[in-house]
C-alpha cells in the first residue's frame, strides 16, 4: 500500500470519535471491553502511522478525533445522568481527560517503536524511499 493511501486510510479511521466512545463505554459500564477495543484501535493506528507515515499524521488525526468527539458529547448537555456521572469534571473536561489518556498511550507506543527500531537499526518506510 502506498504512503498516500495509508495516510488517507489512517485519517478516515481517526474520524471515529475515540474519546466519546470511551466515555460512553464508561457510562454504560462496559469500560473493560470497550476501553480495550478503543485503546487497541488507537495503538494500531499510531503504530501504522509511525511505521509507514509520520508523526504529523498522528497529531492531525488526534485533533480531528477530538473535534468529532466534541460534536458527539455536546448533545449530552441536557442529560442529567451523564453529567452527574462524570462529576466533579464537566463533560468537556472529562472528554479531554479521556482523549489525553489515549494520547499518552499513543505517545508511549511511538516511543517503544522508536526504541525497538534503533536497537534493530531499521528505518521507517518513509525514510527508505
Amino acid at each position: 500500500m502506498s504512503k498516500e493511501r495509508l495516510a488517507a486510510v489512517a485519517l478516515i479511521l481517526y474520524i471515529f470519535p475515540y474519546a466519546s466512545f470511551l466515555m460512553e463505554a464508561h457510562y454504560r459500564g462496559s469500560l473493560l471491553v470497550g476501553g480495550l477495543l478503543v485503546v487497541a484501535g488507537t495503538v494500531l493506528l499510531a503504530t501504522a502511522a509511525r511505521v509507514y507515515g509520520s508523526i504529523y499524521l498522528v497529531l492531525l488525526g488526534n485533533v480531528i478525533s477530538a473535534f468529532i468527539s466534541y460534536l458527539f458529547i455536546r448533545d449530552w448537555s441536557g442529560t442529567t445522568a451523564k453529567i452527574l456521572f462524570f462529576e466533579p469534571l464537566s463533560i468537556l473536561q472529562a472528554m479531554f481527560a479521556y482523549a489525553g489518556f489515549l494520547w499518552v498511550v499513543q505517545a508511549i507506543t511511538m516511543i517503544v517503536i522508536e526504541i525497538v527500531r534503533r536497537r534493530k537499526g531499521t528505518k521507517t518506510v518513509s525514510n527508505e524511499t
